[in-house]
């Protein structure tokens, strides 16, 4: 594994490559460095590849000859460094690889782990400006999400779209999985309801024949997969943001908020287990019920948080373990706020039939 590694220190800054697992490939010929890094100096090292920064453990000198001068890295460079703390420290620094599963039944391609962009317009908080929402989504495709949730009736007159339309200006189209929602809106004389009007239809008609909207199968992804961030601490480890709708959730009120914070407390102590975060872990959990959970967030530390459910490894047994530590008659309060509850799957008129899913993890 070679790498690229800036050094500075004394005068100025210069770069080798070298494969620190293999300290036969320790020296490479380095032209001028004598005008950068001076005798003996001590140097900083820092990886290009993650930004990872080393310091201080380079002795660096230098020798000199008529035409070139040569950086020689003394072998005791590994010291305290030892192989197996190198790997550790780059499954900790080093970008995650997230990977592809295809949803549905129809060939579509998404990244394991998904982005709700609903928060980003006061879904729960204050909203973004649309600059901070889309360096979020910015962020988040760099890191290797590709699927990305919105809807119409996030923020308001269609602000989330709008948002997120203006970030894939800026990415590359055609690697991007856009995911929205239709048939709910805000009614004449206030309230959410269903829509389902004809003009409303043929204007759905009239995008599948324009190839915007796709048949895809019977795909299960997961909104609010943290409980709306009660797994990531919020009224537990730390407040409600101020002006949050949280605090007319049915799960973060009185009594119900009381109850939940024992499953809180549950989860945590089972992530100290396992050495990762609440959210983590349950993000986890999730993943490994070949459903692709969304989560949303305004923060790039959270959403580095959520990715590093990725790396969590679950037995059967662990996963049976989280499943008994939250049962579900003990939740505290409906999943919905009440407006929406009149909505839910329970309460569909829909004639049943055989329900069929689909969901593949590419190798």
């Amino acid at each position: 594994m070679a790498l690229d590694i800036r050094l500075s220190g004394g005068k100025g800054v210069g770069a080798i490559t070298f494969d620190p697992l293999d300290m036969t490939k320790q020296i490479l010929p380095t032209p001028y460095m004598n005008t950068l890094i001076p005798n003996r100096s001590l140097a900083h090292g820092t990886c290009m590849n993650c930004q990872m920064l080393w310091a201080p453990t380079y002795f660096v000198t230098y020798f000199k000859t008529k035409a070139v001068s040569h950086l020689l890295l003394i072998p005791a460079i590994f010291v305290f460094l030892t192989k197996q703390v190198w790997k550790e420290k780059m499954e900790d620094k080093c970008p995650i690889q997230i990977p592809r599963v295809k949803l549905g039944s129809q060939g579509l391609e998404v990244s394991r782990l998904g982005f709700g962009c609903g928060g980003l317009s006061g879904a729960y908080n204050a909203p973004l400006s649309h600059e901070a929402g889309c360096a979020v989504i910015r962020d988040a495709f760099n890191k290797g999400i590709t699927l990305f949730d919105t809807a119409d009736v996030y923020g308001s007159n269609y602000d989330n779209e709008i948002m997120v339309g203006k970030a894939l200006k800026h990415l590359p189209r055609d690697k991007i999985q856009l995911a929205t929602k239709f048939g709910i809106g805000m009614l004449e004389g206030g309230g959410y309801g269903v829509i389902g009007t004809p003009e409303y239809m043929e204007e759905l008609k009239r995008l599948v024949e324009e190839g915007k909207v796709r048949q895809l199968g019977i795909g299960i992804v997961a909104y609010s997969p943290l409980g709306r961030g009660f797994f990531g601490g919020k009224a537990v480890v730390e407040r409600l943001p101020e002006k949050s709708k949280l605090v007319s959730h049915p799960r973060y009120k009185g009594a119900n908020l009381d109850k939940n914070k024992l499953l809180y407390t549950r989860v945590a102590n089972l992530a100290a287990k396992h050495g990762c975060t609440p959210p983590q872990l349950a993000l986890a959990w999730i993943l490994n019920q070949n459903v692709v959970p969304i989560p949303a967030t305004t923060k790039i530390k959270n959403l580095d948080n959520n990715l590093g459910s990725l790396k969590v490894k679950l037995t059967p047994e662990d996963l049976k373990e989280l499943s008994d530590a939250v049962p579900m008659d003990e939740v505290g309060g409906q999943r919905d706020y009440g407006l929406y509850t009149e909505y839910n799957w329970e309460f569909a008129n829909t004639p049943p039939k055989k329900l069929v899913t689909s969901f593949s993890v590419l190798e």
